[in-house]
C-alpha cells in the first residue's frame, strides 16, 4: 500500500500527463486549444459528470480510475472527427459515439504510459473503457476525487478527475468492473 506522501506526487505526475496529452491532441489533431478553467469560475451547482463519462482504470502500482466527463457539444465534436466518411444508422448513433469517446479516452491514456510507466516495472495496464450512465452516477464519485480539471475548448467543456479504484466501487459491488 502506498503512503499518502507518494500518492499526492504520483497522482499530480498521472493528471499532468493526462492534461499535457489531451491538450496536445486536441491542438495538434483538430488546431482545437482546450484551456483550463479555474475551479473557482465553474459554477457550484455544476456536476463534475457531464453528458458522457468514461472511466478508465489505471492498473498497478499507479492504482487509480481516470474519468472523462463530455459535454455533448465536445462528445458530438470527437464523434464526428473520429468517423469522418462514416454513415451512421440513425439507431447507431449513440452506441458510435459512446465508442468514439472510448477509443479518444484510450488513445490519451495510451500514449501518457509512457510518462509514468516507471512507477511500475511490471507496467501499467488500463481497463476497458466504462461508459456510465448519467442517470445512475455512484454517490461515491462525488466525495472521494483526488485530483480534477475542468479544460474548456470551443466545443465544451471536458472534466478529468482521479479517483481511488476502491473509493467508487466498494468491494463486492456487483457493478465493479473485474
Amino acid at each position: 500500500m502506498m503512503s499518502t506522501d507518494q500518492a499526492c506526487p504520483k497522482m499530480e505526475l498521472v493528471m499532468q500527463s493526462v492534461v499535457a496529452k489531451t491538450r496536445n491532441y486536441f491542438e495538434s489533431e483538430h488546431g482545437t486549444p482546450m484551456v483550463d478553467v479555474d475551479s473557482g469560475a465553474v459554477e457550484a451547482s455544476s456536476q463534475a459528470q457531464l453528458d458522457m463519462t468514461a472511466i478508465v482504470g489505471l492498473g498497478g502500482r499507479v492504482n487509480l480510475w481516470a474519468v472523462f466527463s463530455f459535454q455533448a457539444c465536445l462528445v458530438n465534436a470527437v464523434h464526428a472527427w473520429m468517423t469522418v466518411g462514416f454513415q451512421d444508422e440513425p439507431e447507431e448513433v449513440e452506441r458510435h459515439r459512446q465508442a468514439a469517446i472510448g477509443e479518444w479516452v484510450n488513445t490519451i491514456l495510451g500514449h501518457c504510459t509512457q510518462d509514468f510507466g516507471h512507477l511500475d516495472k511490471q507496467g501499467v495496464p488500463l481497463t476497458p473503457p466504462l461508459m456510465m450512465d448519467p442517470d445512475n452516477v455512484f454517490p461515491e464519485m462525488q466525495i472521494t476525487v483526488f485530483s480534477r480539471r475542468y479544460l474548456s475548448s470551443r466545443y465544451g467543456r471536458l472534466n478529468i478527475s482521479l479517483v481511488r479504484p476502491q473509493a467508487v466501487f466498494p468491494p463486492g459491488r456487483p457493478d465493479a468492473p473485474r
